[in-house]
């Protein structure tokens, strides 16, 4: 099984997962409500994460049927040229292993910052951290992903949901 398809499946399974959880926490939920936080039940946070596991799938999905197409075609076009001995063109187990700490460290220095530094500056840095630490280095893309996240983030959480953070 190619690593395409294998993404196409962990993807659906995510869906469903995303799906089953959502339908489950808005059923078996009654309308207790947070105290400091009138707009949102216990069930509001969970049900966000809900949907944005479907959507952060959906677009997975997107991205391994996409590979799985462009795939097909070159494996098409390409019948018999290609050897046997050809090197693997993925990270190392030393790049995921230091990506690994690297995330852990910024998560951890972002969770203990969050009471000093706003916000959308923090998020926004934090962005653009991992981005960095994944292995994007064009400064336009980094800079508009991260700032558009950062305000996307600070919409949902801050003026739309009123959290006290």
């Amino acid at each position: 099984m190619s690593e395409s398809s294998k993404d196409i499946l962990l993807s659906i399974g995510l869906i469903v997962i995303g799906a089953v959880a959502l339908v489950t926490i808005m059923t078996t939920t009654g309308e207790r409500r947070i105290s400091g936080a009138e707009v949102m039940t216990f069930a509001t946070m969970p049900a966000i994460y809900s949907g944005f596991l479907i959507a952060l799938s959906g677009l997975y999905l997107f991205g391994a049927v996409r590979r799985f197409r462009l795939t097909e075609r070159q494996n098409s076009a390409e019948s018999s040229t290609k050897t046997e001995n050809e090197p693997s063109t993925g990270p190392t187990l030393r790049t995921i292993a230091l990506r690994t700490v690297a995330t852990l460290v910024a998560l951890l220095a972002y969770t203990l910052l969050l009471e000093f530094v706003h916000f959308w500056i923090l998020t926004t840095a934090f962005l653009a951290l991992m981005f960095l630490i994944f292995g994007q280095r064009s400064p336009l893309r980094v800079g508009l992903v991260s700032i558009c996240g950062g305000t996307a983030f600070y919409a949902l959480f801050i003026l739309a949901l009123d959290l006290p953070i």
